[in-house]
């Protein structure tokens, strides 16, 4: 139940209240004058007695309201990152697949994760994500944001969804993300840690659902870490349609 629910409760309560007082009082064969004089004098008692109810009522319901708030961002946050979690992503990415046709996913993984902890300890591998985060983030605010869905989906890994007419730029989006992380090294506790991503994208050129888009960026992301790591790359259905299309533009000039 809201505040403003609460006070409009209480103040309908009062009202009735006294109106229903003055009314029996004057049915009830008394002068008009004292039933108006008994209404005020109920309305002078709740006025003092409504705060000591009001005020504890109204608290408790902002607190529950807050609590509330709390868990929700709880269940749909990454608590490292600040990122939006794997559930919330997919449920983001799920609706813009159900309202866009264009679709491309893009899925980043940090490269060799595994050996900054095993070197420096998960502290630092803790700082690399939540930097590596931060950059993604303010790279994708560049763009339009309601075309967009992104998130941490694993451990060192990110993804992302573009949608409607920003699904084109997935490669250029792409290329961009994958500088945000290498442009400048990640300090913790003043030593250097050069980062970079491995990047696999994917665009929809067929009614695929989400999942199997998800999965065809997932398999050029396999394609990136083979090709030696820090590179961008496109699913196999992304590289024979560019082919495709070059062949054609060289044919036609």
């Amino acid at each position: 139940m809201s505040v403003r629910t609460v006070c409009k409760t209480l103040a309908m309560t009062v009202t009735f209240a006294g109106a229903s007082s003055a009314l029996g009082y004057g049915l009830g064969g008394h002068d008009l004058q004292h039933a108006w004089s008994h209404a005020t004098l109920l309305f002078v008692i709740s006025a003092c007695l409504s705060p000591l109810l009001i005020f504890p009522l109204v608290r408790k319901t902002h607190l529950l309201l807050d609590a509330q708030r709390r868990l929700t961002e709880l269940a749909n946050t990454d608590a490292l990152t600040g990122l939006p979690n794997r559930r919330s992503f997919y449920q983001s990415a799920e609706n813009l697949a159900d309202h866009e046709t264009a679709l491309a996913a893009i899925i980043l993984d940090i490269d060799r994760f595994k050996d900054l902890n095993d070197s420096f300890g998960h502290a630092v591998g803790d700082r690399v994500l939540k930097e590596v985060a931060t950059r993604i983030a303010v790279c994708l605010s560049a763009y339009c944001p309601p075309a967009i869905a992104f998130g941490r989906i694993g451990g060192e890994e990110f993804a992302c969804v573009l949608s409607g007419s920003l699904a084109a730029e997935v490669e250029h989006v792409s290329q961009a993300l994958a500088e945000a992380i290498r442009s400048a090294p990640v300090f913790v506790d003043g030593r250097q840690h050069r980062v970079t991503v491995s990047v696999g994208y994917h665009l929809r050129l067929e009614d695929l659902d989400l999942d199997e888009v998800m999965k065809q960026a997932d398999g050029a992301l396999y394609a990136a870490k083979a090709a030696g790591r820090d590179q961008v790359a496109a699913s196999d259905a992304v590289s024979t349609w560019n082919e495709r299309l070059r062949v054609e533009s060289q044919s036609a000039a």
